[in-house]
């Protein structure tokens, strides 16, 4: 079986004054596989790019920089140039664009390895990512927020020295003291199933910001979702993952919005499609979602409330009582965390992730989680309770702290 090929690349930087320039590769032909990396230091900075679907979004452990891919199959269609306009902050950014041949376009990422990454050294490794077929093409890609030149080693390398060829596989964008973007890669044939070895980091010199690196592959043609490439495991089941959802002509024309069109994917809200006429509306029966996904739910948002009655003593009366919830403690089974507040005007946002890796969606909660409202007297000590996304909501109890004005 053949092994995909890197056949041209170019790349491209932003700055708060250009936005993004993206130059097509040489010789792309209907069929290519088409691959976007880039790093910046925002959270979805760069969330859509009109045709292509975004895979994933990797950030380092603090949040300070991201690697975020993107792909199409070339069908024609794709302009040579095109921009995205710049953000209003000062951020760099640096990536690649690239033409790729010979990939299974029906399911073309093998995994993608642990995400190595610090606040600063001198070197460090990026580990292997075991892959599941033959005959696919490794990747590995890093990338820092101080701009340091990198190299890996020549000498009993398994890479291709992509790193180390007289136009060096990598970029740096210098910017403000905000951030300096550097951004690299290198490839190898992975013949063998298995993993592609680790990657050896030395920095020309020592970073004293973060950093963050990967492995990815490509499968080659013929791999479909039955090698697991388009499956998740959840609950001991296996589900197929898919981008493109189809069926819904009854929906033609919605636009995805609060008070218009509600899309969920594996429990997360979307706020963006990742269609090739760049809309976010529903278009000849079929939406595309920026990253696979095995359960979406597609369909009219509504605003959903849950009002408490009035607080009552198991002994006595709080009737005629002013009274306040500074604190209260809900319990929750498989949710996504509401708005609380006292009443509809005071709501407060909880914290909606924990422990969850970047591009894994937003687990569910089942437990208690407590919180800190805004109070304010009043005679009735409610809680209020408010879902705006379509997401799933069950409150199994409400334990207020309550607070009661003394008489005298």
């Amino acid at each position: 079986m053949a092994i995909p090929v890197l056949e041209s690349f170019e790349g491209f930087t932003k700055n708060s004054s250009f936005g993004y320039n993206f130059t097509k590769p040489s010789g792309v032909e209907i069929g290519d596989f088409l691959l976007i990396m880039v790093v910046y230091k925002i959270i979805n900075q760069l969330s859509v790019i009109p045709g292509f679907i975004r895979h994933a979004e990797y950030k380092h452990t603090s949040a300070d920089i991201f690697i975020a891919l993107f792909y199409r199959v070339a069908d024609g269609t794709e302009a040579d140039t095109f921009n995205i306009a710049a953000d209003t902050g000062s951020d760099r950014s640096v990536g690649f664009y690239m033409r790729i041949s010979g990939v299974g376009t029906d399911a073309p990422f093998n995994g993608v390895g642990n995400r190595i990454s610090a606040a600063s050294a001198s070197s460090f490794t990026i580990e292997n990512n075991d892959t599941t077929v033959n005959s696919c093409l490794a990747f590995m890609v890093m990338g820092a927020t101080t701009g340091q030149l990198i190299k890996v080693p020549i000498a009993g390398a398994p890479w291709i020295g992509q790193l180390n060829s007289p136009t060096p596989s990598q970029l740096k964008q210098s910017g403000t003291t905000t951030f300096d973007a550097m951004i690299a890669f290198d490839s190898k044939d992975q013949i063998v199933q298995g993993a592609p070895e680790d990657a050896p980091i030395t920095f020309v010199a020592a970073t004293t910001d973060d950093f963050l690196g990967f492995q990815f592959a490509l499968n080659p043609p013929g791999v479909t979702a039955t090698n697991f490439g388009n499956f998740v495991l959840s609950d001991g089941k296996i589900r197929k993952a898919v981008t493109e959802i189809s069926g819904l002509e009854d929906l033609e024309g919605e636009t995805l919005g609060i008070g218009g069109l509600g899309v969920v994917a594996d429990g997360a809200s979307q706020v963006a499609l990742c269609s090739t006429i760049n809309t976010n509306s529903i278009t000849n029966g079929k939406l595309t979602l920026c990253s696979l996904a095995s359960r979406v739910h597609i369909g009219w948002r509504y605003i959903s409330d849950i009002e408490t009655l009035d607080v009552e003593a198991s002994q006595g009366t709080l009737q005629g009582k002013t009274q306040r919830v500074p604190k209260v403690t809900i319990r929750y089974k498989k949710s996504r965390l509401p708005l609380v507040g006292p009443n509809q005007f005071k709501l407060q946002r909880q914290k909606p992730r924990e422990d969850e890796d970047m591009g894994s969606p937003t687990a569910l909660l089942t437990g208690d989680r407590p919180l800190i409202i805004e109070p304010e007297w009043n005679s009735n000590g409610r809680i209020f309770i408010r879902m705006l996304e379509p997401e799933p909501l069950t409150v199994t109890a409400i334990i207020p702290e309550l607070e009661i004005e003394d008489d005298e």
